[in-house]
């Protein structure tokens, strides 16, 4: 029974301790204490219109008529435009239209994006319908069975936001693909514009067109041409004239109906009297009378769509959320993604049983539908009304509308589409890898399928992503081998702790490369957290006087729930403006294009919240990144310099980005006035200004990477001023004067802190006049009471050559003088027997890295473990030196106590009271018989990296050293100068 008992409670303590069960633990109690509440905000979200339609104001009504016909007007021609694209009766583009606008009253986000057929999403179907039609399976069917499979693609990649998937396409690649689907969408319509009959795909499209010339038909290229022409004119006149006349502007949105109208009238006119064999030219003899009645889907057919419609779902969900982002940005709203993603879902679903094909948001109908200035989403349910007035009352005159005047509609939509060669050539200075990508994107699918185009652009993208952390850049240095290598910082996330962040700043530490994956959701965190916690000076000003935003209350509703949940209360830019966002690029080794748009947009959509005004701050930037930065023409200023335009500032410290204000003359952001307050001056007997204060790399210091060095944890945590440092020299007597009164310092330090025992113990400081030689205290003096002038000059060989000349403690000197031989770097070294070090030493083990504290002996100290005894023997003191080893500033002697060296007394003083305050702790958590938690590898090498250098362990000792000159009344010279030459 003992057994059992001892067997359950290992394994009632193995899953109690486990880490992946605590994680996992950790993830599920803040969700089951919310799950109730969580599943009503959930529902509620999927039925948005239930937020926005009780604020709905009926003075909106005229607009969104007006809006919601206007963009049922334009989805005529479109609809029968893209249902030719897919090559299935034209007529299903119409049966394609209106459920989508009907259900996006319901479940939309955004006040401006039309649903229905598009140009993009026809190629895929056309691209099935070419593959399967040949099987027997009826192209309209394929269509609609291609539609109810990117349907529930969507809806479940809605219902599970997990629309983050589509951030794994760049830009670049959206950029090469879409540009060359447009490309082969246009290819495609010559054929009917010239009158002749083509293949499908890019070359065979060629290869016709070349051998048919002699069957081009005049009337029918006249009839496109001159379209084409038409189409071209009014939308230059829009955008010349359209702002200054009304009409103009809706003449120029409406153009597609306009020539469709135009062209169907003469081709009415030229055809009515003549049998369908002998039309001038061919028509699209729609035929429809109503609403088709729903029919199921074919499952063999179902199985055969089942991978080819992955592709048509990243490109419908990639097209509409882009669309209704951009104008979201651009109207002041925001819409929701993943409820898009909902809507795309159901609206496919649904509209699949009525014959349709698949439907996104397209670009050009929502820019006239933005343009017309509609309120709300009410104007869809216009929109789809107007569908369906035309399906069942004006049918009979689609019945004449050329071909070629479908196909000139469908070349000047897709033309917009095809992104310039400029566009292209940025991708060239910015990212040589995004612009293979693009190039992939364009070329693989020009030549191809639409499918493997994106497939292989896609896949070049995430496999270079992979080869890149697969190789990580990195550097080496040693004290034999001083070649730098390139290097990405190490990843930790505590560099702002300490950092007092003032009310008007907010500061983004970035810890991650910024690259396709991760950059848009980067990005909208930024901009949540900041909403969260700030609140625009004229919000509410603005709430009342825009109808813009006020149908969308859901972003706001969530941004208030998400505040009281975490207690938070913004605060309004009115008495405490946001005026300057500081993004810390310390962790950041790459950036790729997709990273820069995502920071375009981060300020654009910060401005439109916060104000114009908004300054971004950029610190800690490698090389690499910047030259990306400099390559995409980001406007740059340094700080110190005139910011001129748009330009944002690059700051030499995160203290200057944080606490700068554009009036300081200073260049680093600090005025004299603020630094004669806040800057430590310590009580040198040189004079402050003959001192050359420069910064001191020491053990912890080096290059942060890209040529920028490393600020000392000291730096970060005064406030935004920086100490003034280890001073350094030119007298060299001056120094040693210095020395000598930190050294009587430290040592009544040890005093105050019980680390006297009788005559034992001992500093000792290398001279800097003469440095094969030393200081120490001499014998038989309470630490209390030393003096600067009390220590005693010895030489290597033990014989005092100066200073006090009194005894010294000989352990103390074999053990110093061998320290000081073996460590040229090391210029103080402290050792005493205080309680706890003693304590400790007796395990023979080195220090548990369980604090903050201990980090700073993180791969910096070790155990002495051969005790010889008092130290009155050369050899002990070589072992012991030899013990530290050659970089290590600490050692644990066995049996005996502690010893630290340093570059400075004071640095060596402070590391033996926490060394010391790090066995008291140990000792303590060692009693209890619990486990410990480590601090982990990576965090303790970070925390050594900013608390474990030089500088900062001598700005740590300066408020005790303070405190003992202050208590001196003067006594710590002694009255004498060792100094003097």
């Amino acid at each position: 029974m003992k057994f059992v008992s001892k067997l359950r409670n290992n394994i009632v303590e193995s899953f109690r301790t486990d880490p992946n069960i605590n994680r996992v633990k950790s993830w599920v109690d803040p969700i089951r204490g919310r799950l109730p509440s969580a599943t009503a905000e959930y529902i509620a979200e999927k039925l948005p219109a239930a937020q926005w339609l009780p604020h709905y104001d009926y003075k909106w009504l005229l607009q969104d008529v007006i809006g919601g016909i206007t963009i049922g007007v334009m989805l005529i021609p479109q609809g029968l435009a893209y249902a030719k694209i897919a090559n299935i009766p034209v007529e299903h583009g119409l049966y394609s239209s209106w459920l989508p606008s009907a259900l996006y009253f319901f479940l939309g986000t955004s006040k401006e994006v039309s649903s229905g057929p598009t140009s993009i999403l026809g190629l895929f179907t056309a691209e099935a319908v070419a593959d399967l039609s040949k099987q027997g399976y009826d192209p309209a069917n394929i269509a609609s069975a291609m539609a109810f499979l990117v349907g529930v693609y969507a809806l479940a990649i809605g219902l599970l936001k997990l629309g983050f998937l589509l951030d794994f396409v760049s830009g670049p690649v959206l950029t090469g693909w879409i540009s060359a689907v447009a490309f082969v969408i246009g290819l495609g319509q010559v054929g009917s514009l010239i009158g002749i009959d083509t293949g499908s795909g890019t070359i065979t499209i060629f290869r016709d067109i070349l051998c048919h010339l002699n069957k081009i038909k005049p009337l029918t290229l006249c009839i496109g041409l001159t379209g084409i022409a038409m189409l071209y004119a009014l939308e230059w006149v829009g955008k010349t004239w359209g702002k200054k006349n009304k009409w103009l502007k809706f003449l120029s949105t409406s153009r597609a109906v306009v020539v469709l109208v135009i062209y169907t009238i003469i081709s009415f006119l030229v055809n009515k009297d003549r049998a369908p064999k002998q039309y001038k030219w061919k028509v699209t003899q729609v035929d429809t009378h109503g609403l088709l009645t729903p029919h199921s889907h074919d499952g063999s057919l179902i199985q055969k769509l089942a991978s080819r419609s992955i592709a048509p779902l990243i490109a419908m969900s990639v097209e509409h959320l882009g669309v209704g982002k951009a104008f979201g940005l651009r109207n002041n709203y925001s819409i929701d993604k993943s409820q898009e993603l909902v809507f795309l879902g159901a609206a496919n679903i649904a509209n699949s049983f009525f014959g349709a094909q698949t439907c996104g948001g397209a670009m050009s109908r929502t820019a006239v539908n933005s343009e017309c200035g509609v309120k709300s989403p009410v104007n869809f349910l216009f929109t789809a009304g107007f569908i369906i007035l035309t399906l069942y009352e004006l049918a009979p005159a689609l019945y004449w509308i050329p071909k070629a005047t479908l196909s000139a509609i469908i070349i000047m939509a897709v033309a917009h589409l095809v992104s310039p060669p400029r566009l292209f050539y940025r991708y060239w200075r910015m990212s040589f890898i995004d612009f293979i990508a693009s190039m992939l994107g364009f070329w693989v699918t020009l030549f191809t399928t639409t499918e493997i185009g994106l497939a292989v652009a896609v896949a070049f993208s995430l496999v270079y992503t992979l080869i890149r952390l697969a190789f990580p850049k990195w550097t080496g240095l040693s004290h034999k081998n001083t070649e730098t290598i390139h290097w990405s910082p190490p990843k930790h996330h505590q560099l702002s702790e300490g950092i007092d962040v003032p009310a008007e700043a907010y500061l983004v530490r970035f810890t991650e490369d910024l690259l396709f994956p991760n950059a848009e959701r980067v990005k909208n965190a930024i901009v949540e957290a900041i909403k969260i916690q700030f609140e625009p000076a004229t919000s509410a000003a603005r709430d009342i006087a825009s109808t813009n935003r006020t149908w969308n209350v859901a972003s706001t509703k969530r941004i208030e729930k998400i505040r009281r949940r975490k207690n938070v209360m913004p605060l309004r830019c009115d008495i405490s403006p946001l005026h300057h966002v500081v993004l810390d690029f310390t962790m950041v080794g790459f950036i790729d294009v997709t990273g820069l748009l995502s920071l375009i947009e981060l300020k654009m959509e910060l401005r439109r919240y916060i104000g114009a005004d908004l300054q971004f701050r950029f610190i800690n930037m490698v090389d690499e990144v910047y030259e990306r930065f400099k390559r995409s023409e980001w406007e740059f200023s340094l700080q110190g310099e005139q910011r001129t335009g748009e330009a944002d500032t690059i700051y030499s410290s995160l203290q200057a980005a944080l606490f700068h204000h554009d009036g300081d003359e200073r260049s680093d952001g600090v005025s004299e006035k603020a630094l004669d307050v806040v800057v430590f001056r310590a009580p040198f007997t040189v004079p402050f200004s003959t001192a050359r204060v420069v910064p001191d790399n020491g053990a912890g210091g080096g290059d942060g990477g890209g040529g920028q060095p490393d600020r000392t944890f000291a730096a970060v945590a005064t406030g935004g001023y920086e100490y003034p440092g280890i001073p350094q020299f030119e007298d060299p007597y001056a120094k040693r004067q210095w020395q000598l009164e930190h050294m009587a310092g430290a040592f009544r330090v040890f005093a105050r802190m019980g680390f006297t025992e009788g005559a034992s113990g001992h500093i000792s400081v290398r001279d800097p006049v003469n440095p094969e030689t030393f200081w120490i205290n001499p014998m038989g003096i309470h630490f209390g009471l030393l003096k600067a002038s009390d220590m005693v000059h010895i030489d290597e060989n033990g014989q005092v050559i100066g200073g006090n000349r009194a005894a010294v403690n000989a352990a103390g000197f074999m053990i110093h003088s061998a320290v000081h031989k073996a460590r040229p770097d090391v210029d103080a070294a402290c050792h005493a027997h205080s309680k706890y070090g003693k304590a400790w030493s007796a395990f023979g083990r080195p220090l548990d890295i369980i604090n903050q504290d201990a980090c700073r002996f993180w791969n910096n100290h070790s155990v002495y473990s051969s005790y010889g005894g008092v130290a009155l023997q050369d050899e002990e003191g070589a072992r012991i030196a030899e013990s530290l080893g050659p970089k290590h500033r600490a050692v644990i002697l066995q049996n005996h106590g502690l010893l630290t060296a340093g570059g400075t007394v004071d640095e060596a003083a402070y590391l033996y009271t926490v060394m010391e305050r790090s066995c008291e702790i140990q000792l303590m958590v060692e009693a209890t018989g619990l486990e410990k938690k480590h601090v982990s590898e990576e965090e303790a090498a970070y925390t050594y990296k900013y608390e474990g250098d030089a500088e900062t362990l001598y700005t740590e000792f300066q408020p005790d050293f303070q405190y003992e000159v202050a208590m001196s009344n003067g006594e710590l010279n002694g009255g004498t100068n060792f100094g003097k030459k």
